[in-house]
């Protein structure tokens, strides 16, 4: 498996504030996001689905080898 992709990232505070600045911008036309490994959980999960549009340009979500429980995952399952 691949390291995560930026190390900050590397926690679930890591990935709260990547996807508010990042995710967040207008111009962002996201196709595929891989945060596996990164030891985020429903916050994480829940802050990155905020963020997104849901039957927006994201196809592909690879969220693998973290601490989701089942309520992160459905949100996250929601955009689709």
């Amino acid at each position: 498996m691949l390291p995560c992709m930026f190390e900050h990232v590397r926690t679930s505070a890591g990935v709260l504030a990547w996807a508010n600045e990042a995710l967040s911008a207008p111009s962002c036309r996201l196709v595929r996001l891989s945060l596996s490994d990164c030891e985020a959980d429903n916050e994480a999960a829940f802050a990155i689905a905020g963020v997104l549009k849901p039957a927006g340009s994201l196809a592909t979500l690879e969220m693998a080898s973290n601490q989701f429980t089942q309520p992160g995952v459905c949100r996250a399952q929601a955009l689709f």
